[in-house]
């Protein structure tokens, strides 16, 4: 028999009041703070390791990335969380410390690419006087 391998990340969905949404999320964007920490920590140690220990330094890198990817996450679950939680009170017309406009959430499920204006050619100036 071969096993089976067990996914690496799975989703969990719960409940929780409404009034609790936000300290749900600040609770997510914390952790999300201690594994930034780790990671900056981390990347410090590949620095100074490289010249000395190209094979460690491969190893403790692709960690950082591990995290970098897991930090990703943390941070679209967290995202998904407060559009959905600023879309209910817009939905009802409940007033939150500074809630977001509809065009704020459309920004962010959708994020624009910054267009850059194209330069109009000069005119070249002809000297037939």
């Amino acid at each position: 028999m071969t096993k089976r391998e067990l996914p690496k990340r799975v989703s969990i969905k719960y409940t929780c009041d409404l009034i609790e949404v936000p300290d749900r999320v600040r609770i997510l964007i914390d952790e999300l703070s201690l594994t930034l920490t780790v990671i900056a920590t981390r990347a410090k140690t590949v620095s100074k390791m490289c010249a000395e220990d190209p094979g460690a330094s491969l190893a403790e890198l692709k960690k950082v990335s591990n995290l970098l990817e897991k930090s990703k996450e943390r941070v679209d679950d967290s995202l998904e969380i407060l559009i959905g939680y600023a879309r209910i009170l817009m939905d009802n017309d409940l007033s939150a410390p500074q809630t977001p406009t509809p065009t704020d959430i459309e920004e962010i499920e959708n994020p624009k690419t910054k267009k850059t204006k194209k330069k109009k050619p000069k005119k070249e100036k002809s000297n037939d006087a």
